[in-house]
């Protein structure tokens, strides 16, 4: 069976994803949400999405504990030659204290 394995990278606590799956030709709202979503991933913490015949998983991030979502949307693909694909949620500029972190721990 195809799985993405998703990996919260961001250091600074919990994040709420809301995760769909798509082929690319329906709008991010109008698709459904992955089983178990949206979710709260702590930090290090992984999920098994099974991709069945969709070629792309599509999420978007709120801040920890709030109903305000950042603008981006994601796009992890999903190559037709794969059973298995690790994702990654990278901080991003708008965690000002995950990017502070990890600069001082180099």
């Amino acid at each position: 069976m195809r799985k993405l394995i998703l990996l919260n990278r961001v250091t600074n606590g919990v994040i709420w994803v809301d995760a769909r799956l798509s082929n690319g030709d329906i709008p991010f709202d109008n698709l459904d949400n992955v089983s178990g979503f949206p979710r709260k991933l702590q930090k290090k913490e992984t999920v098994e999405i099974h991709m069945l015949d969709f070629e792309e998983l599509l999420f978007r991030r709120s801040f920890c504990d709030s109903d305000v979502y950042m603008a981006d949307l994601y796009r992890i693909g999903f190559p037709t030659d794969r059973d298995e694909v690790l994702g990654n949620i990278w901080p991003s500029i708008a965690d000002p204290k995950t990017i502070e972190s990890e600069n001082n721990a180099k």
